[in-house]
């Protein structure tokens, strides 16, 4: 009698794989106003008072460092959507992904992640730019390598926040050294007229 051995192989990405595995918490951030739309231009400070890079947020203000992302989208003559508009103080510039589709498109950084994380979602530069690009709706964030949860966020302009789930544990040797983040977009709100997803300004603060 003869046999036949059918093997059946599944293609998971990495991601989708730890997805898989295990369940992450979900944090969900929560919008800092509770307008849809902003216009930062009511807020920007004055050719004088630019000398101390504080737009968005006083003294309290951390920084994200060493910034990669997967892809940008190739820049324009006026304007251009680089990995270091995620962290130039300006709610006005964007990262916008170069990959159609977004999912799987990254942000990998190195920060001191113990206070309270703030993401301006989209491209902020105006009503009508945030609503042609596409939004980050769910995140899955990785800290040193591992993947640690995932964070819901909402529609809407300005600043939004969220913080560690309480339960999560980070290595205290690195308070000094700063910590290794990756976040990868899960999902999007799509845009009106672009598929490419956009971040304005990413940083953290305790204040």
């Amino acid at each position: 009698m003869k046999y036949l051995f059918l093997t059946i192989s599944f293609a998971f990405s990495s991601h989708q794989f730890l997805a898989f595995a295990q369940q992450l918490p979900i944090v969900q951030a929560k919008a800092m106003q509770s307008e849809k739309y902003y216009n930062w231009l009511i807020s920007k400070p004055k050719r004088d008072e630019q000398v101390h890079n504080i737009w968005l947020v006083s003294g309290c203000k951390e920084s994200v460092n060493n910034v990669a992302v997967s892809s940008s989208l190739p820049s324009q003559p006026n304007e251009n959507y680089i990995a270091d508009n995620l962290a130039d103080d300006d709610p006005t510039t964007a990262w916008i992904g170069g990959k159609n589709g977004n999912i799987g498109e990254f942000v990998e950084f190195m920060a001191f992640p113990y206070s309270k994380w703030h993401l301006l979602n989209g491209h902020q530069k105006d009503k009508t730019t945030w609503e042609n690009y596409a939004r980050v709706k769910k995140l899955r964030i990785f800290i040193e390598g591992k993947p640690a949860f995932e964070v819901v966020l909402e529609d809407k302009m300005g600043t939004q926040t969220f913080e560690l789930p309480e339960n999560l544990k980070i290595d205290p040797d690195k308070i000094s050294t700063g910590t290794k983040i990756k976040m990868v977009i899960l999902s999007v709100y799509e845009g009106k007229k672009f598929k490419e997803v956009a971040i304005s300004e990413l940083f953290f603060a305790g204040c």
